[in-house]
């Protein structure tokens, strides 16, 4: 039996990928396994949205990407070849990346792993699971490769990243309920003729289907169509989805020159949990949805970040185990949200015609005319709308503007005098971070904030920054007069107060640590703090 690092991950598409960068960033031995020796170069999912830029930007590859890929400001969306509406990413708050980038799967894969073997990672090709045995200590994982040859490898944590058919769930026995819609895609990658705006996606509804045109880098254009409900297989052919396309939309285009072509029938399902024991799921193995708004790879991700820090945490001892339990309630009921969307979009593109058709797309203009489809679907599509304010992380006494306790901290450029970068560049990697927003007209705080600075730096267990409180970050983080800032690894809000208030934050972040050292041990309040307290008249 063989041992040594604490955690497995089994496989290596993004968001094993994702996951093994994020722990080895924390400095977490990890092995990652694939069964095959060279992956796809089809393109598969394409979609990258602006949450997932941002957690590609702490990997140093954001920029990399949108090089490669093709920017997308909007969706619009036809009725009888006539555009009805829109949905762009003008109205998602302050972003730095305010658009989608399209870019096949495989060039993520590549980027990556890049990143890893950077960061002194790698992947195990040719190596697959077959067999997991937990105990309270630990797991063992029974591997195969190519050759033969098996091992019995001793970890103390596996994640299963090994897609929709994965092994790993089936091993632990773990449900994945759900349905397969009766209809069929196809796909095909191609050049498309006829006048169609490049900056954005268009998605045709048909009364019985859809044709969306995604333009993809190099002048590609992804070509995706509803066939008829069928049991059997579909043959993807360049002549049936020409048939399908002109149902649904414009007969002027035509596609030309096809590099892939595909065919595949939806499912929506989900694993009824993400933790057994010291084994969790994420992305397609945990859920697999219909691709309407492009969320598959981007959930996928984020529930990697979501897991990283905090197994990293666990791995190192810093953080107890229950802290995975968060996990499992944040990323459950995000799963659960996409699955419900993405079936509700569905729905209404395929059999919607006569009374219904209209209703329907009345609706859709309205809310589009009014700004709430870029509001609400835009900033969903973009990652943000996700919140976790009902994850025991999240401090419930301090509710206000947004961002609340279990939001996302938006990833704004620092304004104050003297100051660059952003809001994310200030966190710590593998710990809670205190951010300090000091108000420059209020110098009679600088004692007390250097006295709470001080004395969370000598305790250890969070880091402490401090910015000076601009205008658009004061307005971005809902703190018009400074404020204390208690924000995960992740860059979401665990709690927010007024400086005056800060005593109980810190008790906040204590309940994170598995040590019973609290850092509030004293149970009378700092000399500081309630200095603090008095100069903080508003």
């Amino acid at each position: 039996m063989t041992g040594g690092a604490p955690v497995l991950v089994v496989g290596s598409g993004p968001v094993g990928l994702t996951l093994t960068c994020e722990l080895v960033r924390r400095g977490t031995a990890v092995r990652t396994i694939e069964r095959v020796a060279v992956r796809e170069r089809e393109s598969k999912g394409i979609w990258i949205m602006p949450r997932t830029l941002e957690i590609f930007d702490s990997f140093g590859i954001a920029d990399h990407l949108i090089a490669k890929g093709q920017q997308l400001v909007a969706n619009d969306i036809y009725t009888r070849n006539r555009r009805i509406a829109s949905v762009g990413y003008g109205r998602i708050g302050p972003t730095r990346y305010p658009f989608a980038l399209v870019i096949p799967q495989w060039e993520v894969e590549d980027a990556l792993n890049e990143v890893l073997a950077r960061w002194g990672g790698r992947v195990e090709t040719t190596t697959a699971l077959e067999g997991v045995e937990q105990g309270p200590d630990g797991v063992t994982a029974t591997l195969r490769r190519d050759g033969g040859e098996v091992e019995h490898a001793r970890v103390g944590w596996l994640v299963g990243c090994d897609g929709r058919t994965s092994p790993t769930r089936d091993m632990l026995g773990i449900g994945f309920e759900g349905e397969r819609y009766e209809t069929t895609l196809l796909l095909a990658d191609a050049v498309l003729d006829g006048e169609v705006a490049r900056d954005r996606s268009h998605t045709f509804q048909g009364t019985s289907g859809a044709f969306i045109a995604v333009p993809l880098p190099g002048g590609l254009t992804r070509a995706v169509v509803y066939g008829p409900p069928t049991e059997g297989r579909v043959e993807p052919t360049l002549d049936r989805i020409h048939e399908l396309m002109h149902q649904h939309g414009p007969a002027e285009l035509s596609l030309r020159d096809p590099r892939w072509l595909s065919a595949f029938r939806i499912q929506r399902r989900m694993a009824d949990r993400l933790r057994l024991g010291r084994c969790l799921l994420a992305g397609d193995a945990a859920h697999v949805h219909s691709p309407f708004g492009g969320q598959g790879m981007n959930t996928g991700i984020q529930d990697a970040t979501n897991l990283g820090w905090k197994l990293a945490a666990v791995a190192a001892g810093t953080a107890g185990e229950d802290l995975l339990d968060s996990y499992e309630v944040e990323r459950h009921q995000v799963a659960e949200r996409v699955l419900a969307d993405t079936h509700r979009q569905t729905r209404a593109f395929l059999d919607v015609s006569g009374p219904r058709a209209v209703v329907r797309d009345l609706a859709v203009r309205t809310m589009s005319a009014a700004g709430v489809l870029d509001r609400r679907i835009g900033t969903s599509l973009a990652g943000y709308f996700d919140s976790y304010r009902t994850s025991p992380l999240a401090h419930r006494r301090d509710r206000g503007p947004t961002p609340q306790p279990g939001d996302h901290v938006p990833d704004v450029p620092l304004d104050g005098p003297g100051t660059t970068g952003t809001v994310h560049g200030l966190l710590a990697p593998d710990q809670l971070t205190l951010l300090l927003l000091a108000d420059p007209a209020r110098t009679g705080d600088d004692p007390a904030l250097a006295t709470l600075a001080k004395r969370v730096e000598q305790d250890g267990r969070v880091a402490v920054r401090t910015a000076t409180n601009g205008p658009e970050l004061a307005a971005a983080l809902g703190a018009p007069h400074g404020a204390a800032l208690l924000v995960r690894p992740d860059g979401y809000l665990v709690c927010r107060t007024r400086l005056r208030s800060a005593e109980h934050l810190l008790e906040h972040a204590a309940l994170l640590a598995p040590s019973p050292t609290r850092l509030l041990a004293a149970a009378v309040p700092d000399p500081g703090l309630r200095d603090l307290e008095r100069t903080d008249t508003r």
